[in-house]
């Protein structure tokens, strides 16, 4: 039989899958349509993960991390810093199931890498990606969810931007810390660029004399003017926070003598050195400070879909 011509015809190409969710019956004789969720995929579509990196310079290796605090390095480093790094990003893959375990920030390099540098001219990017990233968690259902490059253009893009400053201080995963040391011979040392109160403004509430040639310093979340103007929901986290640095000031040497690990005396100490000294030295203060962290991430989680991160 002769072929037809259907080099004219229109290829139709599927990319979402509309579907009812449906569960067993408590009895387990049936099923039960329990909502509905439009599954699909990211053809035409830009990928958060690339989205969130940008052009990145080229790297070298270094000493790396697991946990923000242990420094390694070994011939198995994966991890990679570049000039003028302000940190690592972890973000494995692209999907809902990778969210509990694979995304966090880090001041050194990932040692198994699956991330990427941070830098002025991703920062305001890989914060917002790890924001959307963090706020939803794994099930059955979103588990293969892929994120998406977001609005920036919708108009509530700008607040959903700073609350994501404060967010990336003080989430569970949130791993920067300012340390120094020495591993295989080699000295290093870390800033805290998340750090947001200057040198001398730490010093004033946490009662520390300054020396003589006391030399003020501001890391880049603060210089770079990213916590100007916060929201409401997100500059009362702040304020928490420094109530619990002023709280808890009469008891930091001490805890710095029983987990040395942890160098809480460095003054751009990040939330992975201080929420324990928080929890034992000042609990008030510190259950205030989840409070006030929890109403925020409320606030956030709803933005995830309306900017287009994830579908719905």
């Amino acid at each position: 039989m002769p072929v037809k011509n259907i080099k004219n015809v229109k290829k139709i190409i599927v990319t979402e899958f509309p579907c009812d969710l449906m569960e067993r019956t408590d009895d387990g004789m049936g099923v039960v349509v329990v909502g509905h969720h439009d599954y699909y995929n990211l053809d035409g579509k830009e990928k958060m993960s690339e989205w969130m990196r940008g052009i990145l310079p080229k790297t070298y290796k270094t000493v790396g991390t697991t946990d923000g605090i242990k420094i390694v390095k070994d011939a198995g480093l994966r991890g990679t810093i570049c000039n003028g790094s302000l940190g690592y990003v972890l973000v494995l893959l692209n999907s809902v199931g990778m969210n509990a375990q694979q995304v966090a920030l880090f001041t050194a390099p990932y040692r198994t890498a699956n991330g990427f540098n941070l830098l002025p001219e991703n920062f305001d990017r890989a914060v917002s990606g790890f924001a959307a990233r963090r706020l939803v968690e794994d099930n059955v259902w979103n588990h293969q969810d892929c994120y998406m490059k977001p609005d920036v253009d919708h108009p509530k893009y700008s607040e959903w931007q700073k609350d994501c400053y404060i967010f990336s201080m003080f989430e569970s995963k949130s791993n920067q810390t300012s340390i120094k040391g020495e591993v295989g011979g080699e000295a290093y040392e870390f800033v805290n660029q998340f750090y947001p109160f200057t040198k001398e403004e730490t010093f004033d509430f946490l009662g520390w004399d300054k020396k003589v040639n006391f030399k003020n310093e501001v890391r880049y979340i603060r210089s770079s003017g990213k916590l100007d103007n916060l929201t409401t929901e997100g500059q009362a986290v702040l304020d928490a926070f420094k109530k619990c640095m002023v709280a808890s000031a009469s008891a930091r040497m001490q805890y710095d003598k029983d987990h040395q690990e942890l160098q809480v005396l460095r003054w751009d100490c990040g939330w992975r050195q201080l929420k324990k000294l928080f929890e034992e030295a000042c609990p008030a203060e510190f259950a205030d400070l989840k409070a006030k962290f929890k109403v925020l991430k409320e606030k956030m989680l709803p933005m995830v879909y309306e900017l287009g991160f994830l579908r719905k």
